[in-house]
């Protein structure tokens, strides 16, 4: 019985590495296979590879955005300063994150209502020095051109992450903290 095993494992094992080959063609003939090819041929590694954010840009949202907007603020140390931006809801709903002039930043909910967001984008000449504070760093690849006035919020659907554009965020007075 042992032996009969060993021949039929040794068979298996046969018929499996047969059937791999490979095909090498030593003959230049000018086309050669990118990583693009290779990669765009599976669904699953098209998204991965690309990272598009284009097809979850959504033109409606579950919610309405009643009012927000955005103010300039300048901190006490020099070389400190950033935006605030604050955001209402019609109705409680979780939003992720914001993306505005070249940053991305968390949004949190004020009140713990998820109603009233805010959004903080701190600017340091010296991130070394701003202890406990996160430091909005500008992306050299942004996901989005937008206008100075202009955001992109990220929320999670049953469809998954998906964005909106806000245009015309209004500016409101800046704010100077000693």
């Amino acid at each position: 019985m042992k032996t009969l095993k060993l021949l039929f494992a040794t068979l298996i094992i046969g018929v499996v590495v047969s059937s791999c080959s490979a095909i090498v063609n030593d003959i230049d003939d000018g086309y050669y296979v990118t990583l693009e090819d290779i990669v765009t041929e599976y669904d699953l590694w098209y998204v991965d590879y690309h990272k598009s954010t284009d097809n979850m840009i959504v033109n409606k949202t579950p919610f309405k955005i009643n009012n927000v907007t955005y103010s300039n603020w300048v901190g006490g140390v020099k070389g400190v300063r950033g935006y605030k931006i604050e955001l209402q809801l019609d109705k409680a709903y979780k939003l992720d994150s914001i993306y505005f002039r070249n940053r991305k930043t968390i949004l949190e909910s004020k009140k713990n209502d998820f109603k009233s967001y805010i959004a903080i984008f701190t600017i340091s000449d010296n991130p070394k020095k701003e202890f406990g504070n996160q430091v909005s760093v500008l992306q050299k690849n942004f996901p989005f051109e937008l206008k100075n006035n202009e955001a992109m919020i990220s929320f999670q659907t049953k469809k998954g992450i998906q964005y909106f554009k806000i245009e015309n965020i209004k500016k409101v007075e800046t704010k100077h903290f000693p």
